[in-house]
């Protein structure tokens, strides 16, 4: 039985259509192809029970998990779809996702694997276009065609096993099936071109119904009990009581049009809302009483309406989203849940829209009047009803001030009054009748005036009294007896900027600062302070709002969240954003009378339960605002409703009708990355698995996969923005990571073994999703499997018998070595006992000085340098030694050596000579081990001095000895004086000895000419006398003169001869000994330099056994000291005479000069007993020696070395072997060489 309703009267239709126009718009989301969705054209959509969100599309197959599309293409083979255009999509009971695509076939996707299996004609499909999937009650999949019947298909076998059509007796009424439907009760109905037919299984029979046979359905949805809302191609929307056969119309709900589009999809909500989409015409919302609510189309004027009208499907997922597919233009979705939180911003409406986002205060008076204050002007809410705002208007007062002030808050007092504060316009007073206005400012020369221009909030104590909180004036009382006020500035507060006040049980008021923590002002006018410092410590300086409960509980919002104080015990409590608060600034605080706080942050809204500390936190994905909300916006409706402001407009809610949400779903692991590139498990070269990464539950990745990632996430269609996730490895690490945002876990170097990764999600509640875990393997290379560590464990063994036989001989060594090295102590300490040396060894960085073999008197205990200095060092010595040894300590300098007189233990004073030498140093150059001995230098001290003595005797013997010569004699006395002077340069022995041995040798040579002169000189004398008396007594006879003439002449030829080689040899010497006694360079001839050498030196080497010869090139001119080169000269040949004959055989000595272009080389061999190498390897030491205690200072050669490399800037080194004689070549630089030839001068 048909019963149709009548048409609604057309002027209660346009009441309706008037209200629909205020009503609160609904804000859609849009997600098109720029998002990530194949193309803007959506065939079908669907969620399934993972909570995943697919949509079919001409250009691939979509899934969508709340952040991020993953697009299915023909292209992904043998993975992806076998077709890019899918017409349907199809859940079946058992969860499974079909697709109907343009290939006439259809597609079953397996999650296990993330394949999709396709059916066609080879399982019986017709090969036509399929228009329609269902399933009925026994699981058989339904798939309708356009002029072929029906085919069911068993997802079991895989195959078709039943064809329906009109003429096999069913009652099917048409081939061309466009439509199938399965209801609450799972029974099965179609649409065709003779209307809707009911399947009814027992009979496999269809029902039709006569009442809807000429109706063009195009949409069906589940209705309340046992009904269906229909919906046409004609725009008709009818209820279908299937238990009545009532047909009803409510399209003449519909707004007027000039033509009727079809009704594409039907949508009933948890609400028993009813949403039609229309082809053309946007989307059409039917209230629980089916009276139109909401005509939603696109608008570019308003960029969150929806994105289209040409509208193709409806689906509403489990929390509780609407999703709506256009034609072109992509996807739009809307939280239904946002209805609860009532939001209203400058778009809510068509027309009277709130001029200004920024809402500061908001307050409804006893008029009934809700006023809304923003950062740019006050205005009158417009309601249909209290609660159900329609638009705004100006305040409509008589200041125009209003027009654009910044309204702090907004309050009424006793008498009707409303007060409106402003921030930067004073005080404004609108009496009851609101008629008259009344303006307070700040005068600064008025004590009485408002205490600043800029307020933030207006506070009334028990006593009724109005107070007044400022930005930069501190607190102001109004006193009505005056009209004036009375203020505490900043001098008594922590701070001047003073944001919100409460009173306590004990009537102290309790102020909140912005930099200067909590101030309590008591009944007496004392002020406490709190800040971060004081007892308790506050989480933060810098506060907003402030709330007290009835048992004196202090509720203070700060940057840093919120805390409670107890104002009696002050013991205080902080919440934070990891308490589960939405953020941690919090600017908004609001106390309702169940005792829920209404915590407004800079990143959402949490709602805190007092009663149970529960806590409830909102996004603006759930319909607030926005997620920033401003301090004092905020009030609580005489019907128990919170309204909250925030920066684009408010909301309006009730704590018990908000949305209940859950905890979230557990993450899927839904990629593997291997060295940054996506990887099936499947596609894995070495460990392949079928099973897909998100339905694994183990897998194993080889040695060389060192770096790979695991991608996850958690299908949340609505809130997944909200959602935090915490990952971690177990045997790697036990501490869960926070992920940075990119849902990605990456991980290097993972050493074989195996590890469990376990990832979970956190919501805005903090509230934890189930765990989900992945067990993973590395599988380690060849040679570090069980049967690598079996050889690696016998080659160990191998090598640890062998490392023991190695150290069980090195043991035996070190005993040794051990026992040579006590050996070599003993023989050190022998050796130092015998030479009488002392041993140091200072180690400077651990304040430790040994010492073996002392001779010193040193302190008991050494205490530092300077103190062992002052005991031990003469004083005339103290700053000679510091000298030398800061150069080694301070200057850089390795070694160090210095002779001083050092105390002996008796007190008495002894030479000594310390060399010392830095064994190590530390990284910025200072000594960290100085070494060194010290020498007893005594007996060498008094052997100088007995040289000296010596000396100093020689010197009287030869004056004494050449006093009788006359003029040789002065002649001898200046050269010897010469010499005294060259001898007094000499530096030790060696010089004195060689002096002292050519002065006896010259003196000697001197002395025999003159005393066989002296002798001739007598005889002759006595000749003459005798003569002289035979003369003059006359007996003279011819043969006597004759025999006298002969004895004079033979007397005179004897004296010339004698004097003349007398005066050669002091001739010789004396310009040798010039040579010596001056050290300024010249020109001279080598050759006939060399011959003055070696005639001064004959007398010395006449007294030996031994041969000399001596060459050298004619003409040879250099330009040198010639006194260095008979110092040289005379000190080898010494050198030979003492030490290269000990058995005192006859030897040959030869020097031999040579110039070359290198330069000039002196070349002086003997053919003595020779050296071992270790002595020769000493001779250039001073004070080195074989002859020690028999004439040998030691110093000879020492100075020869340094005459040569030193002034002259040459080398020598010597050739010898034991009884192969001994070679010195010294070879200078040819800068000496003025000219040269290559003659040498005979062998003498």
């Amino acid at each position: 039985m048909i019963q149709r309703l009548g048409s609604v009267f057309l002027g209660l239709l346009l009441i309706c259509c008037s209200l629909l126009c205020q009503a609160a718009l609904i804000r859609f989301e849009t997600l098109e192809a720029e998002h990530g969705l194949s193309m803007n054209t959506v065939n079908d959509l669907l969620t399934d029970e993972q909570g995943y969100l697919w949509v079919a599309t001409q250009a691939g197959l979509n899934r969508f998990d709340g952040s991020h599309f993953r697009v299915y293409s023909q292209s992904d083979a043998p993975y992806g779809p076998s077709a890019n255009n899918i017409s349907q999509l199809y859940l079946s009971h058992r969860g499974q996702l079909w697709l109907v695509t343009e290939n006439n076939d259809i597609n079953l996707y397996h999650p296990q694997t993330d394949t999709f299996e396709v059916f066609g004609k080879a399982q019986g499909l017709p090969g036509i276009r399929i228009t329609a999937i269902n399933e009925d009650a026994a699981g058989m999949l339904w798939l309708a065609t356009a002029g072929d019947g029906i085919y069911v298909f068993s997802p079991e076998s895989g195959k078709v096993v039943r064809h329906v059509r009109q003429e096999d007796g069913s009652g099917l009424a048409s081939n061309h099936i466009h439509l199938l439907f399965s209801d609450k009760y799972q029974r099965l109905w179609l649409v065709a071109e003779s209307g809707l037919q009911l399947y009814q299984s027992e009979q496999q029979k269809f029902l039709s119904f006569d009442e809807l046979k000429y109706h063009k359905i195009s949409a069906i949805e589940d209705g309340d009990n046992n009904d269906l809302w229909l919906g046409t191609q004609d725009m008709g929307l009818w209820h279908f009581d299937i238990d009545t056969h009532v047909l009803t119309s409510f399209h003449q709900h519909f707004p007027k049009q000039n033509e009727t589009v079809p009704i594409s999809s039907i949508k009933r909500d948890r609400q028993d809302n009813l949403w039609v989409a229309l082809q053309g015409s946007g989307l059409l919302q039917l209230d629980a009483k089916r009276q139109l609510t909401g005509w939603y189309r696109h608008s570019p004027s308003q960029y969150q309406s929806l994105v289209s009208q040409n509208l193709t499907k409806l689906w509403l997922d489990d929390e509780n989203q609407l999703w709506i597919g256009t034609r072109n233009s992509g996807l739009s979705k809307t939280y239904l849940g946002a209805a609860a939180l009532n939001r209203v911003d400058p778009q809510s409406f068509t027309d009277n829209n709130l001029p200004n986002a920024d809402v500061r205060s908001i307050y409804r008076d006893r008029l009934g009047q809700l006023w809304i204050g923003t950062t740019a002007g006050l205005y009158r809410a417009l309601e249909s009803r209290p609660g159900v705002i329609t638009g705004f208007r100006e305040h409509g007062l008589a200041d125009s001030t209003l027009n654009q002030a910044f309204i702090g808050f907004l309050r009424e007092d006793s008498e009707g009054r409303l007060w409106i504060g402003t921030r930067g316009q004073g005080l404004f007073i609108l009496n009851a009748d609101r008629g008259q206005l009344k303006h307070y400012l700040h005068n600064s020369e008025d004590p009485g005036s408002l205490p600043s221009d800029s307020l933030y909030s207006c506070f009334v104590d028990r006593q009724g009294q109005f107070w007044l909180t400022t930005l930069d004036g501190g607190i102001g009382r109004y006193q009505p007896e005056s009209d004036s006020f009375d203020s505490i500035s900043g001098a008594q507060l922590p701070d001047d900027q003073v944001l919100g006040m409460v009173q306590d049980g004990q009537g102290r008021y309790w102020l909140t600062t912005y930099g200067g923590g909590l101030a309590m002002l008591a009944a007496d006018g004392t002020i406490a302070h709190y800040n971060t410092t004081s007892i308790p410590a506050l989480p933060s300086n810098y506060l907003f709002s402030i709330f007290i409960t009835a048992d004196d509980l202090l509720w203070v919002a700060s940057d840093s969240g919120v805390f409670s104080l107890d104002s009696r015990t002050l013991y205080l409590q902080h919440y934070n954003q990891s308490s589960g608060l939405a953020g941690d600034i919090a600017y908004l605080l609001q106390l309702d009378p169940q005792q829920k706080l209404w915590i407004g942050t800079g990143t959402g809204l949490s709602v805190m339960d007092l009663n149970d500390g529960s806590i409830h936190s909102f996004g603006e994905e759930d319909g607030l605002q926005d997620n920033e909300f401003n301090f004092g916006a905020s009030y609580i409706d005489s019907d128990g409703s919170i309204y909250l402001g925030g920066i684009n407009g408010f909301n309006r809610m009730n704590f018990s009708s908000l949305p209940k949400l859950g905890s979230p779903r557990a993450p899927i692991i839904d990629q593997l990355e291997l060295m940054n590139r996506p990887l099936r498990l499947s596609q894995h070269p070495k460990y392949p698995q079928d099973t897909d990464i998100s339905a694994a539950k183990s897998i194993s990745l080889g040695y060389e996969d060192t770096q790979f990632a695991l991608h996850f996430h958690t299908p949340s269609l609505h809130r997944a923005k909200q959602l935090k996730y915490e990952y971690r490895m177990l045997g790697l690490n036990d501490t869960w990571i926070v992920d940075s945002s990119d849902q990605k876990a990456v991980f290097t170097g993972l050493a074989p073994g195996k590890y469990r990764f376990e990832v979970r999600a956190r919501d805005l509640n903090g509230h934890l999703s189930p765990t989900t875990p992945l067990d993973l393997a590395v599988i380690p290379p060849p040679w570090q499997t069980w049967w690598a560590y079996s050889f690696y464990l016998l080659a160990f063994l191998s090598l640890l018998a062998l490392v023991s036989l190695i150290r069980i001989r090195k043991y035996q060594q070190k005993m040794q070595m051990l026992e040579q090295i006590a050996t070599s102590e003993q023989r050190l300490k022998q050796a130092l006992w015998s030479s009488g040396d002392e041993f140091w060894d200072w180690e400077i960085a651990q304040k430790r000085l040994t010492r073996s073999n002392t001779f010193l008197g040193y302190p008991e205990k050494e205490i530092n340098l300077q103190q062992t200095i002052e005991a031990v060092i003469h004083p005339d010595n103290i700053e000679a030694a510091k000298e030398a040894m800061s150069a080694c300590l301070y200057q850089g300098k390795d070694e160090f050596e210095v002779s001083y007189q050092g105390k002996t233990p008796d007190g008495g004073w002894q030479w000594v000579m310390n060399h010392g030498k830095v064994i190590s140093r530390d990284e910025q150059g200072r000594p960290n081990r100085i070494m060194g001995t010290i020498k007893n230098i005594q007996p060498l001290k008094e052997t100088e001095a007995a040289l000296r003595q010596l000396n100093l005797e020689l010197e009287d013997r030869v004056r004494q000895r050449t006093r009788a010569l006359q003029q040789s004699n002065d002649e001898l006395n200046a050269t010897l004086e010469e010499l005294r002077l060259t001898r007094d340069e000499l530096l030790d022995k060696e010089k004195m000895a060689t002096l002292g041995g050519l002065v006896a040798s010259i003196t000697h040579e001197v002395n025999t000419p003159i005393g066989i002169s002296v002798t001739a000189a007598s005889h002759l004398q006595d000749r003459v006398r005798e003569f002289n008396r035979a003369y003059e007594e006359g007996e003279v006879a011819h043969e006597d003169f004759q025999q006298y003439q002969g004895e004079v002449a033979e007397c005179c030829r004897l004296m010339l001869t004698n004097l003349e080689r007398a005066a050669k040899l002091i001739h010789s010497f004396k310009q040798v000994s010039v040579d010596q006694s001056h050290e300024e360079l010249r020109d001279f001839d080598l050759a006939l330099y060399l011959d003055e050498i070696f005639l001064s030196l004959n007398p010395m080497l006449s007294r030996t056994p031994h041969e000399y010869t001596y060459s050298c090139p004619q003409k040879l001119i250099i330009n040198s000291n010639p006194g260095i080169f008979y110092q040289i000269i005379s000190n080898l040949f010494n050198n030979s005479i003492i030490h290269a004959y000990p058995d005192k055989r006859h030897g040959k000595l030869a020097l031999r000069i040579s110039v070359d272009e290198q330069g000039l080389h002196l070349n002086y061999c003997d053919d003595g007993c020779g050296m071992e190498p270790e002595i020769a390897e000493q001779i250039f030491n001073p004070f080195f020696t074989t002859k020690r205690g028999r004439g040998g200072s030691g110093l000879g050669m020492n100075i020869v070395y340094n005459l040569v490399n030193q002034v002259l800037g040459g080398t020598i080194r010597i050739e010898t072997a034991p009884s192969k004689g001994a070679c010195f070549t010294i070879d200078l630089p040819a800068s000496i060489i003025k000219s040269a030839t290559a003659q040498p001068t005979p062998a003498s």
